[in-house]
């Protein structure tokens, strides 16, 4: 849909089953010929060219059952390659759907905190977080490092700060977001709201900016965090779930939307 909520060219798109993620608007070949990443609950992920047609040398070549984060993209050695998290498990994919197991030697289950960051020469490192707390991040296929995380904490992720080789753990503990950066400098922000039921979600912008957010469904509340670790000013606002923030069509005023579990869009702007 465009800016105004309405239809565009020949959607709505009719899948050939039930969605189990969201969609992914990704330029695969950095030459700004966009398309659709979709997986559904028949095990197949599905591409889209923009005007609704499927892209036609798109084949998986798996089976992924349990895809419920949207497909990413990533770069490693200057290459962009797409991210699918199935279940507990990891896979990069080419352009054409050729997939490889990431994870092949990390026997921990991750969690659904999969967050994908950029080094200060454009190269992705993916972070994930297990059950049992243990942050995990890819640099490469090969170059893997992993950092221990309290037990006690109720959630956590890698966040990214101002620098871009400055990469951050939040900490979501009863009140408060404990912040450390990979040096184990503190920072602690209280919130006037229990995080108990909230969850970090991320988002990357039209211009390349990162983003980071808590949702929660319960409350239907939604904490926009800035770089300073802060809320944004006019958030809380109501939705939950994953955000989408891109420039308006008519100025350069960023416009955020996020839905909600009754099924409502909610458009903001960000001041």
């Amino acid at each position: 849909m465009n800016s105004s909520g309405s239809n565009i060219a020949r959607y709505p798109i009719k899948l050939p089953a039930k969605a189990s993620n969201g969609a992914s608007v990704i330029d695969t070949e950095g030459r700004s010929n966009f398309s659709i990443f979709i997986a559904c609950e028949n095990g197949q992920i599905y591409a889209y060219e923009l005007n609704g047609k499927p892209v036609s040398d798109w084949h998986t070549d798996r089976n992924l059952s349990g895809v419920r984060t949207s497909v990413e993209l990533v770069q490693f050695h200057k290459k962009r390659k797409l991210l699918i998290q199935s279940q507990d498990e990891l896979y990069i994919s080419d352009r054409r759907g050729r997939m490889d197991r990431l994870n092949s030697n990390v026997s921990t289950r991750i969690s659904s905190n999969l967050r994908v960051l950029s080094d200060s020469s454009g190269s992705s490192i993916i972070c994930s977080r297990d059950s049992n707390g243990t942050i995990t991040l890819y640099f490469d296929e090969q170059n893997i490092k992993t950092i221990y995380t309290p037990a006690q904490s109720i959630n956590n992720c890698i966040s990214q700060g101002q620098s871009k080789s400055d990469l951050i753990e939040g900490i979501l503990y009863k009140d408060s977001i404990i912040f450390r950066n990979l040096d184990d400098k503190i920072t602690c922000v209280k919130y006037q709201s229990k995080l108990e039921t909230y969850n970090w979600i991320h988002s990357t912008d039209n211009n390349s900016t990162s983003w980071s957010g808590l949702s929660s469904g319960l409350t239907n509340r939604f904490f926009l965090i800035d770089t300073d670790c802060n809320t944004t000013k006019g958030f809380p606002v109501n939705g939950s779930g994953e955000f989408s923030i891109r420039s308006s069509e008519k100025s350069n005023n960023l416009i955020l939307s996020i839905g909600s579990e009754n099924s409502t869009i909610y458009l903001y702007h960000i001041e």
